[in-house]
């Protein structure tokens, strides 16, 4: 923290007022100061709570809370039911994605790869042909056993 001070702040500056984006005549600014700022974060009652020593509560300058997170849905192993978790990548893991079954039945046994790039990228996508389903095969392969599908080509 103390080298981010040095680095924003002359040594004789107790804050500094930056523009962003820089040198736009932006109204939006970034006032930066060589004291912290602390904030009061608030959590559910199962939470510890931290308690503030008196002589920092002049530096409480933001109140928050925090909010669990939701917990997602997605299928069983099975197929059969559904599970809940708040993690996604533990939760596909564990798990498989919520429209499983609908794979499951054959509904759509194949996922179809669109590729959204800037123009000058579209070059070297268009030289070979699927050449970028080619590579999302590749990164797709570890994921295939828990979405039991293949990519189309």
């Amino acid at each position: 923290m103390n080298e981010w001070r040095q680095v924003l702040l002359a040594a004789d500056a107790a804050q500094k007022s930056y523009e962003y984006p820089p040198s736009c005549a932006s109204a939006f600014r970034f006032l930066i100061r060589k004291a912290p700022v602390f904030a009061e974060i608030s959590g559910q009652r199962n939470m510890p709570r931290i308690t503030v020593q008196p002589r920092f509560r002049a530096l409480l300058k933001q109140r928050g809370i925090e909010i669990s997170e939701p917990a997602l849905l997605f299928s069983d192993r099975s197929g059969s039911s559904t599970a809940r978790d708040p993690h996604p990548v533990r939760g596909i893991l564990n798990n498989r994605p919520f429209d499983y079954p609908l794979t499951r039945h054959q509904v759509s046994s194949e996922i179809r790869l669109g590729i959204v790039c800037p123009k000058a990228e579209t070059k070297s996508i268009g030289r070979a042909p699927h050449s970028g389903a080619k590579v999302a095969q590749s990164h797709w392969n570890r994921y295939s056993a828990a979405y039991r599908s293949k990519l189309a080509s």
